[in-house]
């Protein structure tokens, strides 16, 4: 099952996610962990990333900055005990993530932006 879903950034009511930086960042992501098949997320998300294949749930296919500023991403559902569990969570109003580091100045403007993984969470 192929999804088509906006992705947030964490905190944006807090930090400013200046375009270039995200623009950068996501770049990197893609030539790094999308284009050679490594962009592999697990659901319910844990303290540690997935070690066994047999955790996965899903796999990024793609990210891509809208005009508008917002993210959509595309992801492929795996045949997975944690790929079922995403999809029910998406039923339940769970919202894609984007974990992701970087160095806030004083103003709360993000610098040095580098994307671990993309995500599902509840979101408030």
């Amino acid at each position: 099952m192929i999804i088509f879903t906006e992705v947030h950034l964490p905190r944006q009511e807090q930090f400013t996610y200046p375009r270039e930086e995200v623009e950068r960042a996501l770049q990197k992501y893609s030539e790094e962990q999308i284009v050679p098949g490594r962009a592999i997320g697990c659901f319910p998300p844990g303290d540690s990333a997935c070690l066994e294949l047999s955790a996965a749930s899903h796999r990024v296919k793609s990210l891509k900055l809208l005009p508008d500023g917002m993210i959509y991403g595309e992801f492929e559902t795996l045949k997975t005990p944690g790929g079922e569990q995403m999809i029910g969570a998406m039923v339940l109003g769970h919202k894609w993530v984007i974990a992701c580091l970087g160095i806030p100045d004083e103003k709360g403007v993000i610098s040095g932006l580098q994307i671990n993984t993309v995500y599902m969470y509840l979101l408030p």
